[in-house]
């Protein structure tokens, strides 16, 4: 199976931003955080109950102009407790790679990848339309799922003549693979590169915990994040109100650093959320915003458009 390293560092070059711009979100919300009346205001989730009074939205992605469906092809496919990593305070769950999405034609290193990894599997490029980072529970390396169109044959033949890699059983509708990183799992809409596959698969036919089932605060961001070339999911240690946010990146600058930033963000109470904080929060870290485009708020999310500033910033953390 292919080595992760390019993968690797394709994901630091825009993933790595997710930390640089403090992609903030708070870590599970304090279970012994109460409201005034001493009911909890929520579980470690972010899964409000209406003991404060509060309902939630019952729809964000209807209630935000700024709202898409960028998380659709591959929400279903998370698994809680699985994140890629942690730096300088920011714990980043995900990210996303669309090679399908109109922003990724700016990035010819995108089109580059997209190939190098057709030409490992022996299939043809447009096939992989995308590419899922997520962590590994047992080492320190990150994992990845490419999804797509594919004939698992196909796949598994071009590993077993290069001889990097062999069918050693099944799982539902894929084939097990076994090779230097240990197993996977070929099917007709993943490659699997992870020796977890089982849950990913469990999840993506919902008979195994998703992400977006467990964690609602997750779940309300990736509802409403629109389509751009790479979506993130993070959370931070050190603020207290804030529960999660995401970000999807649609444009380049001339220096390959993303220029044109959709974020979501969901607060830990409705109190909390707005468009003044949201704007506070995205100054924190290296880069921050020269114009914001559009901005919104609902219950206790925000969301907001920006033209990112490259200039010098704050360390985040």
């Amino acid at each position: 199976m292919t080595g992760d390293e390019p993968s690797r560092r394709r994901f630091l070059r825009y993933g790595g931003i997710t930390t640089a711009v403090a992609l903030a979100g708070c870590l599970w919300g304090d279970s012994d955080d109460e409201s005034p009346n001493g009911e909890q205001n929520g579980d470690e989730n972010g899964n409000e109950n209406d003991q404060n009074g509060e309902n939630e939205v019952p729809n964000y992605s209807e209630a935000f102009d700024l709202a898409g469906d960028g998380a659709v092809q591959f929400r279903e496919w998370l698994v809680p407790n699985n994140p890629v990593g942690s730096q300088d305070g920011v714990v980043t769950v995900f990210g996303y790679q669309d090679f399908e999405a109109e922003d990724a034609q700016a990035l010819d290193s995108m089109d580059t990848y997209r190939a190098e990894l057709a030409r490992t599997y022996g299939i043809d490029a447009a096939d992989i339309a995308g590419e899922l980072i997520v962590g590994d529970p047992n080492s320190a390396r990150n994992r990845r799922i490419h999804l797509g169109q594919f004939d698992p044959e196909t796949v598994v033949e071009t590993f077993e003549e290069a001889g990097t890699a062999e069918q050693v059983d099944e799982y539902r509708e894929y084939t097990v693979i076994e090779g230097a990183q240990d197993e996977g799992a070929v099917g007709p809409d993943a490659i699997l590169v992870l020796p977890n596959y089982a849950a990913y698969i469990d999840a993506k036919h919902a008979d195994g915990e998703r992400l977006i089932d467990t964690d609602q605060a997750a779940g309300h961001v990736l509802n409403v994040l629109p389509r751009g070339f790479q979506t993130t999911l993070s959370r931070h240690e050190n603020l207290d109100d804030l529960l999660i946010n995401g970000a999807t990146y649609h444009e380049v600058d001339e220096n390959n650093d993303p220029a044109r930033t959709t974020r979501a963000f969901v607060f830990r109470d409705e109190a909390s959320a707005t468009v003044e904080r949201a704007r506070e929060i995205i100054e924190i870290g290296t880069s921050g915003y020269e114009e914001i485009i559009a901005e919104e708020q609902h219950g206790r999310m925000v969301m907001t458009e920006f033209v990112q500033d490259w200039g010098d910033g704050e360390s985040s953390g």
